[in-house]
Order: structure tokens, then C-alpha cells, then sequence
């Protein structure tokens, strides 16, 4: 039989909920926005973010945006960059 320690157990649930916390999709409605889909689609999906927070290199200089959805008790993150999805980010209950 084989024994795994609970150590690694914790590890790995820690592991599998951040995946599931950062993943390459989002589901709106019957819609699905990917890593890599254009903002212009996200706009034509999700519509107008709730909110838009400019994301800057270290020397202050503008590397994309962060537009957030509220989605049920949800708020979802989607990152863009250079006109395309780089992120997708899902926080709450």
C-alpha cells in the first residue's frame, strides 16, 4: 500500500486551487474568452469592464491593463496586453 504524507497532500490541494484560480478560460454565459483571444472580443463577450487598472513596468512605462468583471459573487480579472488576453484570473467565493 502505498502512504503519502498529509504534508503532500496540502501541496498538491494548494497547487490544484491556484490552477483553478489562474486558468487560461472563463466562461460567460454560453461563451468562452481564452488566453491569447483579442480585446476586442472580450469587449464583443463580456462587455464594458467594471473596472480598468493600467498595469506599468518597473520604470513606470504602460505594459497593458487589468479589466475586471463582477460576475455573481465572483470578480474576474483579464488581463490584456498589446490587444490580447495574457491573463484570466477568477477571486471570491
Amino acid at each position: 500500500m502505498l502512504r503519502i504524507p498529509q504534508w503532500c497532500l496540502g501541496g498538491v490541494l494548494c497547487l490544484a486551487m491556484s490552477a483553478a484560480a489562474a486558468s487560461g478560460t472563463i466562461r460567460f454565459g454560453n461563451r468562452v474568452i481564452t488566453v491569447g483571444d483579442s480585446a476586442t472580443r472580450v469587449l464583443e463577450i463580456a462587455g464594458k469592464p467594471d473596472y480598468i487598472e493600467p498595469v506599468e513596468n518597473v520604470f513606470g512605462a504602460a505594459r497593458g491593463e487589468r479589466w475586471q468583471y463582477r460576475v455573481g459573487d465572483k470578480v474576474v480579472t483579464i488581463t490584456v496586453s498589446e490587444g490580447r488576453v495574457v491573463g484570466i484570473e477568477e477571486s471570491g467565493h
